[in-house]
């Protein structure tokens, strides 16, 4: 009798062991791999958290060197551009008959001046003289410094050229003007550097 009261003992705590062990298969190990699943989680998020701070920490460099780099790439496209300072006076010479004549004006003579170092650029200088009236001057002069590269105009004569009859029968004089100036523009100084190599 002892025995068989033993063996329904043990039988009943064999079963709420296996009870238990299913209880903790089928409740407790879901959340003891769903904590551990959360906890890498937060370790990764953690991790990622750290390193968006660090890049953030960062962004004003960043901020600095791309505002630098527009600035460049701005001051690049107001220089002329070209392999040697020959070549950009050629190009030049071409820009500049194009728009004289395109606004009116009869080109007499033009020549290329002997490049100067100015603060680290190329200066290159066009010596031009033109006939114009004082209309399609004015679009001429418009035309040359308003555009990219930057070119200027300095040290402008002008002459009248009374006397010569404009074609009409109406007996006016013509009322075209000799123009002379010096137009002027900026190069990198390295380019020039680099061509002589």
């Amino acid at each position: 009798m002892k025995l068989s009261s033993w063996v329904s003992r043990s039988g009943a705590l064999a079963i709420l062991i296996a009870v238990a062990a299913a209880l903790w298969l089928m409740l407790m190990q879901p959340l003891m791999e769903s904590f551990f699943e959360h906890r890498d989680s937060i370790a990764r998020s953690q991790e990622m958290l750290a390193r968006y701070q660090g890049l953030d920490s960062t962004r004003p460099q960043i901020e600095s060197n791309l505002s630098k780099l527009h600035a460049a790439q701005a001051a690049e496209e107001r220089l002329l551009k070209g392999g040697s300072a020959q070549l950009v006076g050629a190009k030049l010479q071409n820009h500049l008959k194009e728009l004289i004549e395109a606004d009116g004006g009869s080109l007499t003579s033009m020549q290329l001046l002997p490049v100067r170092d100015e603060q680290g650029f190329q200066r290159v200088s066009m010596a031009v003289t033109l006939n114009a009236t004082i209309e399609s001057l004015q679009k001429i002069l418009y035309a040359i410094e308003d555009q990219s590269p930057y070119l200027f105009v300095q040290d402008m004569e002008l002459l009248t050229n009374q006397g010569f009859s404009d074609g009409t029968d109406s007996g006016e004089r013509s009322r075209d003007l000799q123009v002379h100036f010096e137009v002027y523009g900026y190069m990198p100084a390295q380019a020039e550097t680099q061509a002589q190599k």
